[in-house]
């Protein structure tokens, strides 16, 4: 992107292979597998950073209030509940789609997860950016479940087999 005229310019975009070398593989997001991480905690690491793309096992999206979206994050086996969403653009595209399905579950997408600035003794992970797929991709006919929510449970009590 550059600066032309005070309007920002798309010249082009990244795909696939650029993201797999910009992916972070940490064994957490943020150091632990909370939704927020003590600011003394952060203080005392060595490598501190406020942003990591990471690729989520599974995204469970939910309403939180009236335009805005949450979701559980399942990333290297572990959850992280009630992420906020920042990414407005997602949220617009995808907010009425997540009220009619009552929830919307994707797999294995890429998302970049920043850390909030202190509040209240604590810095807040939220879901910065979500790297949207395909509708075929999002649940497939044939994926044998006959809601998002019968699919959630199945996998968030940890009842499927990873083959």
């Amino acid at each position: 992107m550059v600066l032309e005229n005070k309007d920002i310019k798309c010249l082009g975009k990244l795909e696939g292979d650029i993201l797999e070398q910009l992916e972070d593989n940490y064994d957490s997001i943020f150091y632990n597998d909370k939704h927020c991480i003590n600011k003394d905690s952060v203080l005392k690491k060595s490598e501190t950073h406020s942003l990591q793309l990471v690729t989520a096992e599974m995204l469970i999206l939910n309403i939180k209030s009236s335009d805005k979206l949450v979701a559980d994050i399942k990333y290297k086996g572990k959850w992280y509940s009630n992420v906020d969403i920042t990414d407005d653009a997602f949220v617009r595209r995808n907010y009425d789609k997540v009220k009619a399905f009552d929830g919307l579950m994707l797999n294995m997408i890429k998302i970049v997860v920043s850390l909030g600035e202190a509040y209240r003794g604590y810095h807040y992970k939220f879901i910065a950016s979500i790297f949207e797929k395909s509708e075929d991709e999002i649940m497939p006919d044939d994926c044998g479940f006959s809601s998002v929510n019968e699919a959630y449970d199945y996998w968030y009590n940890d009842e499927w087999d990873e083959d």
